[in-house]
């Protein structure tokens, strides 16, 4: 009977999860404008190629509050259709943080642990904890070495995004996509990070949900 009841309650979290992003995933597909060529983004294109990471195309697309990485095995970065082309740089250099670290297969990882402990809410709460932990080391891949003025005007770039997100519903975090902001309030705490810097690793609550991955299916 318990097992029935596991098993129910891990395929409704899975089925939910998938549903989730795949449905946000055909919505950004489908509020696509257009593709931004690659002779607009030189440094972003300069970028890849000093990190040896193969160009993504890059779309702006209707109605996203932030930039964010889309897709794990066929991705694509997503910029909001009204960004200004002068911000293109930093949005895409943070994204480029999350593509360096895969994030998205970390956010994979972190959602099969919340499927297999599904009835833990410790679970949930560290894989929130992971994820935030993971902007926060792509905000300081990205400020690192950088001057005084760079780092205000990386700044200013997450208070219009905060701006947006205020504005709008706050669309949930999935597997499928590595958001540059993940709420109003935790802007607010990565705002105080950048200049007050914290350590914050997600390096072992990632590991540690790996392992409770193992051991629930070892228990199970």
């Amino acid at each position: 009977m318990l097992l029935i009841v596991y098993c129910g309650g891990a395929a409704t979290t899975l089925g939910v999860l998938l549903s989730r992003n795949l449905r946000f995933r055909r919505r950004l597909r489908k509020a696509r404008v257009e593709m931004i060529p690659m002779e607009q983004l030189g440094e972003y294109v300069q970028r890849c190629s000093a990190l040896h990471i193969r160009p993504l195309p890059v779309w702006r697309v209707e109605g996203l509050p932030a930039s964010c990485v889309a897709g794990l095995m066929h991705p694509f970065l997503a910029l909001p259709a009204n960004i200004r082309p002068e911000s293109y740089s930093l949005a895409l250099t943070h994204e480029l943080a999350h593509l360096r670290m895969h994030d998205g297969w970390w956010n994979l990882l972190r959602c099969l642990c919340c499927v297999i402990h599904w009835f833990n809410p410790l679970v949930w709460l560290m894989a929130r904890r992971a994820a935030e932990d993971l902007e926060s080391a792509c905000d300081r891949s990205v400020i690192k070495g950088q001057s005084r003025e760079f780092v205000e005007e990386y700044a200013q770039a997450l208070l219009e995004t905060a701006k947006c997100l205020l504005q709008r519903k706050k669309v949930r975090q999935t597997v499928l996509v590595s958001y540059l902001s993940s709420g109003a309030q935790r802007l607010k705490e990565r705002l105080v990070e950048l200049f007050q810097p914290t350590r914050r690793e997600g390096g072992p609550l990632i590991i540690l949900l790996a392992l409770l991955a193992v051991l629930g299916i070892y228990i199970v």
